[in-house]
């Protein structure tokens, strides 16, 4: 549609600049679908934009793994299972 849209989203930056992203409501969602459509996004944290071109769905134990521990407790605890690479 060309529209801008924000999304809040549970993420995990990366060393190597990329994020892990926890979708709490699965791969069906319409951002994400977006995201997929358009080949990618613009993720903003704390002020600063980073460029996504690569969108890679993780296994739950790997993208549970990127998050620091007390998250990742929780994460477990709810059962959170979908995770995406965004680089």
């Amino acid at each position: 549609s060309g529209q801008t849209y924000e999304t809040p989203l549970i993420v995990a930056p990366l060393s190597d600049g990329g994020f892990v992203v926890e979708l709490t409501y699965g791969f069906d969602v319409d951002w994400y679908k977006n995201v997929v459509a358009a080949g990618g996004c613009t993720i903003l944290r704390h002020g600063q934009p980073f460029v996504v071109t690569r969108l890679e769905p993780l296994p739950a134990e790997v993208g549970r793994a990127a998050f620091p521990l007390p998250a990742r407790v929780i994460l477990r605890l709810l059962r959170r299972t979908h995770f995406v690479k965004l680089g």
